[in-house]
């Protein structure tokens, strides 16, 4: 999740946001990064976050192919949109 601080550098008037030369040469001596590098960074990330489903927003629908009980592929596929309204609990993980 972005910061206060990543918000706020990204806006031209910086006022509030936490001492900006310091935190950038923290990242920068922790990662290596320009202050324009950070700046990318965090537009990247505030942009992928609006596209996050909120609590309370429904889940974006998906499919995935089901597995046996012993773990092989069965061919079926699950779509979240056909249990809408059906209380749900999903377990991801590999079983390769």
């Amino acid at each position: 999740m972005i910061t206060k601080f990543g918000k706020d550098f990204l806006s031209a008037d910086n006022s509030g946001a936490p001492d900006t030369e310091k935190v950038l040469a923290e990242y920068q001596s922790k990662w290596n990064i320009t202050p324009d590098q950070y700046k990318a960074r965090v537009a990247l990330q505030l942009a992928v976050e609006e596209k996050v489903a909120r609590e309370g927003e429904p889940a974006p629908d998906f499919a995935a192919e089901t597995l046996s009980a012993q773990g092989a592929r069965t061919g079926e596929m699950f779509r979240l949109s056909e249990a809408r309204g059906a209380p749900m609990a999903l377990t991801f993980g590999s079983y390769t």
